[in-house]
Formats: C-alpha cells, structure tokens, sequence
C-alpha cells in the first residue's frame, strides 16, 4: 500500500481538502454564472435547492472526512494500536467517495439509492469508532463518541428527509443541525487538545517553562452539557424559541470562561496554535449571534451557522489538519507562510461573509461568493503545501 493509506488521516485529510475546495468552487459558480449553473441541473427533478447541497457538501462532506481522518487517527494512539489497516482505510475511503459521487449526480440515481450511497461512510465510521473505541473507560473517550454518533446520525437523515423520503422530524434543514453537532464535537475535542498544544508550545518555545493547565471540572462538564442541550433543542424545539435564546447566552458564556484558562493570548507569535483558539473563539460569537433579543430573522441566523461553519469548519479544523500532518509525519511542527497566508484568508472570508452583510445589507450577494472564492484560495494554499507532505512516507523512515 502507499503511504497515503499509512495512517487514516493521510487520505481522509487530502480528499477532504480537494472536496471543499471542489465543493466551494462550485457553488462560486452557482451564484455568478447565469441561471444558476453548474448546480442547478444536476438538482433537476428533486426537490433539493442549491443551498441545500452547499450546506450539505460543506458540513457532512468536507467536515466529515477531515473530522472522520482526526478521529480514526487519535483513537488509534487512545487505544495504543491502530484502528484500521490501510487497506481497510482504502475501503473507507472508498465509501466517502461513493457518498460524494452520488451527490454530484443526485438527479440520475433513483432517490434512496442516493440517500444509501450518502449515509454509508458516517454509519461505517460510526460503526467502527464504536467497535474500537466503546471498550474505553475514559469519560473523554465517550464523550467524543456520543458528539460523533449524534454527528454521524444526523449526516444519515439529512438527504432522505431533504428528499421527502421520510417525515422531517425537526425543524430546521440536516446541514444545520450537522454543523450544530459539528460545534459540539470541536466543544469535546477543543477542550482536550487546544490548552494540551498551547502549554506544550509554552514550554518548547521557552516562552513558560513551568506551563501547566489544569482542567475544572464542573467548568467543562457543564459547557459540554450545555452544547449539548442546545443541539437537542434545535432539534426538538427549533431555533426561535425563547428559552433557546437564554440557553444559547449561557452556552455562549462558559465557552468563554472556559476559552479564558486556555492563555490564547500567550501564543501569538505561534500561528499553528492560536489558529485553533480564533476558531473555538467562534462557537461563542455565533450562538451571541442567535441569541440577539430582537426576532431571529433568516439573514442572521444563516450568518451565525456560516461564523460556524467557516470558523469551526474552516479554522478550528484546518488547524487541526496543519499541525497533525506535520507532527504524524515526523516533521518539525511550525507552519509554512502560505500555511499562515490560508489562516489569513479563512479569518477573512469569516469576516466578509458575517460582519459585511450586517453593516450594509445591500452587500449581502456580494458576500456569499466573495467570501466563498476567498475559502478558495486559503483551501488552494493548503493543498498545494500539504499534498506532498500527505502522499510522502515520513522523513525519518517510521511507519504513519
């Protein structure tokens, strides 16, 4: 086998990559070119709107590959023993692909063999985190696996509810509600890694040496319990109620407090780490966003899941993606400028699609696709320094 297929977040990181800059590029074209192409006709004869499969391309394609590659890699080191052969990584591969072909060809395939081939890499995932990683003990361990389970569900229902197949059963659409649980996955995992790598660059920088971190746990018990609620409550009660609103300010309050022990302003001059903190610091800014007092119009609510979705998604995650392909790679762990330039251009594309169109809402077209061609570029900049570093064996001859 290749190295690509070493380690699960070799290929599940690349593809991941390619996809959502594919995806974004796609619907670039959707808002600029005329009648709607190149989405419009591959929607024909399904009640799927474009925005739909944007949502859809974006959360459960592009976040669920980079977030299914990160998982299956760090349980393996969880359990001390790799989770998937490579050529069980192939397979797996293989079923994310089969997930986006059948999307990029929706109005050819009959309704629920599409919704099948889509649902098939979160069950799998799902299905093997849970036979490698159920047997643990480690309250984390289960933590993350109720956030991926509730991830992974969500993924399962979407097209077939969008496609009217089966009763919808909220009220909101499946891509947002998988960006909410996206949210609550980055809450479990942020919790552990981002204070983890930022004391470790304390010490290694000689920035602290005596650095240390030391987790309270009613703190983040409680913030975890919280996020969790308000994803249920999407769920159960929609997203305009008023108990929601308080639910989502007091959420918003312990990420906060819980973001204020983590030093963030301690790392500045290290790029690779504060990435992660700007992009946790999102979770907060868009619940804020839902709960303004005044009525939860549609323009701010879809800019609050897009502060997610591009923060979340795109910083929390592509740090992610940056500092582990290097440092499972055997590499020294500090970013390339045009890793820094990417880091830019997401803090960018962030602030252009939600701030520009709550100042002047004349520019609110203009947002969705230069922000979009923005993600572009930074997803661009990544591939072109990472896919070598992906498809190469490490440099010191280790296997991974």
């Amino acid at each position: 086998m290749p190295a690509l297929f070493g380690t699960p977040f070799r290929p599940f990181f690349l593809f991941g990559l390619l996809y959502g800059l594919l995806a974004m590029a796609l619907w670039v074209a959707t808002l600029l070119l005329p009648e709607g192409w190149p989405l419009v006709p591959m929607l024909v004869n399904t009640p799927l709107m474009p925005v739909f499969w944007h949502g859809h391309a974006l959360v459960f394609g592009f976040c669920g590959a980079i977030g299914v590659g990160f998982l299956l890699t760090a349980a393996g080191n969880w359990m001390g023993k790799p989770l998937l052969t490579p050529g069980q990584t192939a397979v797996l591969l293989l079923l994310w692909l089969l997930g986006r072909i059948a999307m990029l060809s929706i109005s050819l395939l009959p309704p629920w063999w599409a919704c099948v081939a889509d649902g098939l890499f979160p069950l799998a995932a799902l299905l093997l985190l849970l036979w490698r990683v159920g047997e643990s003990s480690n309250p984390w361990h289960r933590a993350v696996l109720v956030a991926f389970a509730l991830f992974a569900i969500l993924h399962i229902l979407s097209l077939p509810t969008a496609l009217e197949l089966i009763p919808t059963p909220w009220a909101s659409t499946g891509p947002k509600l998988g960006m909410a649980a996206l949210v609550l996955i980055a809450a479990t995992l942020g919790g552990r890694i981002i204070p983890l790598f930022t004391v470790n660059w304390l010490k290694s920088s000689g920035t602290d040496s005596q650095a240390d971190y030391t987790p309270l746990p009613w703190l983040e018990n409680s913030t975890l319990l919280a996020t969790l609620l308000v994803v249920i409550g999407m769920i159960l009660v929609g997203m305009e109620n008023r108990w929601m609103g308080l639910l989502y300010l007091l959420t918003a309050a312990l990420h906060l407090l819980r973001m204020a022990r983590w030093q963030g302003h301690r790392t500045l001059s290290a790029p690779i780490v504060w990435v992660m903190h700007v992009g946790y610091l999102t979770i907060p800014m868009g619940l804020f966003f839902l709960a303004m007092p005044f009525k939860l119009d549609v323009v701010r609510m879809i800019t609050a899941f897009h502060i997610w979705t591009i923060g979340v998604g795109g910083l929390f995650l592509i740090g992610i993606v940056t500092r582990v392909a290097l440092g499972h790679t055997g590499r020294p762990i500090q970013p390339h400028p045009w890793t820094v330039l990417a880091y830019g251009l997401l803090m960018l594309a962030l602030l252009v699609r939600s701030i520009l169109p709550m100042l002047w809402q004349e520019l609110l077209g203009p947002s969705y696709w230069l922000s979009a061609a923005i993600w572009c570029a930074a997803m661009l900049l990544i591939l072109l320094r990472y896919t070598p570093i992906l498809l190469s064996r490490r440099p010191d001859g280790k296997a991974g």
